[in-house]
């Protein structure tokens, strides 16, 4: 699964966890993921297809009220709750401070034949992939970081978006997957709106920047092309 092979990375590249111990995080969260059910949830068979962190969030409260669980953690020497802990902190994106950190756990990934596309929800700022690029651009806009907004309520931070530099509406283009780190870019809500509603002439300059920064990461997530197929492609949206 791409959610544990990303976060075994995360133990093991950003945090410098030993490989055993990262497996061990990943059985308690197989463990507690089995528990889901028990917990009155069940809309999903495991916690990697969770990708809210709310959501994330709301069960560990729910497993920290719940008795059968309580045991079986003190029987487990607290390592189900150790686990899920680590897990929140990569959901949450602590220690990926900057965009080479972040670039460790670049990975291509498979799409699936049936995906639906839905640019809008692919967005979200409550997605937790959109969090941790959040932090690794220090929730600065990618195109200008001097360009400033409001802080934010629900962060406390400067509010950004997150913009997918390939739009996932092109998905069928592309044989990897256009919803990865790579991929996504933060931006500031001005130059947001640029691309998607400026003419071709004024944002073209900002697509260049963006593209040659992130080439060598989406070559890295199985997206390869030159900056010329970059232009050809989004010239099916322009």
């Amino acid at each position: 699964m791409i959610v544990e092979n990303n976060f075994i990375k995360y133990c093991t590249h950003i945090r410098g966890v030993k490989n055993s111990t990262a497996k061990h995080y990943c059985d308690s969260i197989n463990t507690i993921s089995r528990e889901l059910s028990n917990l009155g949830i069940y809309d999903v068979d495991h916690l990697y297809e969770i990708d809210s962190l709310e959501r994330l969030l709301e069960i560990k409260d729910l497993l920290a009220n719940n008795k059968e669980f309580t045991e079986l953690n003190k029987k487990g020497h607290q390592m189900y709750s150790a686990g899920l802990n680590r897990y929140l902190e990569f959901a949450k994106g602590e220690d990926i401070t900057s965009e080479k950190v972040l670039s460790l756990i670049d990975t291509p990934v498979d799409i699936k034949p049936q995906m639906i596309i839905n640019e809008r929800i692919g967005a979200k700022r409550d997605r937790i992939i959109v969090n941790q690029v959040m932090h690794a651009e220090g929730y600065l806009c990618e195109i200008d970081i001097h360009h400033k907004t409001f802080v934010a309520k629900s962060t406390n931070r400067p509010y950004m978006e997150a913009h997918h530099l390939i739009p996932l509406s092109l998905q069928y283009n592309v044989n990897k997957s256009l919803d990865v780190y790579a991929n996504l870019v933060v931006l500031c809500p001005t130059c947001h709106r640029l691309l998607h509603f400026a003419t071709n002439d004024e944002k073209k300059g900002s697509l260049i920047q963006l593209f040659d920064e992130r080439q060598d990461r989406l070559n890295d997530s199985g997206i390869k092309m030159q900056r010329s197929e970059f232009f050809e492609l989004l010239e099916l949206r322009m």
